[in-house]
């Protein structure tokens, strides 16, 4: 999954990500939890009894709306 933050940038950390993250993500209403330890976010989704673990694959200045672009994979 691929999200664009503003207010961070390259120097930030995997823990300042995760954290960003989980208010964007308690918004789908699919998404019954989203926590973050840290350096890895944990997500439980609806009608599934699965949790998610995701952590930063990649991270990119995005140069367009300030900020950075980060991708995150389970």
């Amino acid at each position: 999954m691929q999200f664009n933050l503003t207010g961070l940038d390259l120097n930030s950390s995997n823990a300042e990500i995760m954290h960003a993250l989980v208010p964007i993500l308690e918004k789908n209403p699919n998404v019954v939890c989203a926590e973050s330890d840290g350096d890895e976010l944990s997500v439980a989704y609806e009608n599934d009894d699965e949790t998610y673990y995701f952590s930063v694959e990649s991270k990119q200045e995005n140069t367009l709306s300030g900020g950075i672009t980060v991708t995150i994979s389970c």
